[in-house]
Parts: C-alpha cells; sequence; structure tokens
C-alpha cells in the first residue's frame, strides 16, 4: 500500500495494489525475475502515456511454432517437431506482454496489462490524464493565489 503526501487521495488502484494512481503521481511495483521494481512518477512530469498491444516482431515465433508443427506430419521425428512448436507458442506468451508505458524525461513505467479488455486499458489511460490535468490545474492555481498582491 502507498503512502500518501499530505492533501493527496487516492483515484484508482489496480487490483492486484500494484498500480496506484494519486492526485499527485502514479506508482507502479513489479516482481520480476527476482527483482523487486518500484516506480513513482509525479503527474506534472508525465510526458507521454502509451498503450502497446503485443510486440509483432517477435510474431516470428508463432510462425516458427506452426511450422514445426506442420513439419512434424510431413518428417518421422512427430514428437520432437510437436515440442518444439509448443516450445515455441510458450516463449511469445511468456516474452511479450500487452503494457501501458508511461514516461518522464527521466525514466518510463511500464505497467503490465496482459489479459485487460481494451475498454479498460483506454478507461486507465484516460483516467492517467485527467489526473494529470487536474493536477496542473490545482498547480497553476496555488501559483497564481501566492502570487497575488497582498493588499
Amino acid at each position: 500500500m502507498i503512502t500518501l503526501f499530505p492533501n493527496e487521495r487516492l483515484i484508482s488502484q489496480s487490483t492486484d495494489g500494484n498500480m496506484n494512481l494519486t492526485t499527485h503521481r502514479i506508482s507502479y511495483e513489479h516482481k520480476s525475475w527476482g527483482q523487486f521494481y518500484n516506480q513513482s512518477i509525479l503527474l506534472e512530469d508525465i510526458i507521454s502515456c502509451e498503450n502497446k498491444d503485443r510486440d509483432r516482431t517477435l510474431s516470428w515465433l508463432i510462425t516458427l511454432g506452426v511450422l514445426f508443427i506442420v513439419m512434424a506430419f510431413i518428417i518421422p521425428a512427430k514428437i520432437a517437431g510437436i515440442l518444439l512448436g509448443i516450445i515455441c507458442f510458450a516463449l511469445y506468451r511468456v516474452i511479450e506482454k500487452d503494457i501501458i508505458v508511461i514516461s518522464s524525461p527521466c525514466i518510463k513505467i511500464k505497467i503490465i496489462v496482459t489479459g485487460m479488455r481494451r475498454q479498460k486499458i483506454i478507461e486507465l489511460v484516460d483516467k492517467i490524464e485527467q489526473a494529470k490535468n487536474e493536477r496542473l490545474i490545482s498547480m497553476k492555481k496555488t501559483d497564481c493565489n501566492s502570487n497575488a498582491p497582498m493588499g
């Protein structure tokens, strides 16, 4: 669970609690291959937010998997061909994930959203952009109030 700053409110949180969107920042925790990542970007520092579908650059793994399985019925080494095909499909599933990339000038947060419906992904990106907009407006109001002449 994220520790909130004074005057900070939680806007949205992933079901697993790894992604938190607040009125001030977005934070993401992720564990992968024995490593633990904890990243946070202040909303005013976000320069872009994008949804990246499964990268098609690895679609050659699917093609190779299909080729191995088709070849398994042509050549005598059927088990080896089917096994190699299954390995190619599994590699594709493990390597590539659907992600949302939130960028600042210094870091990128890559939120894994594999299995999330497209409409929910769009709603999440919209929430992030709306929260950033509201943060910038509130900061501008604060700046205007602090610059007001005393009278």
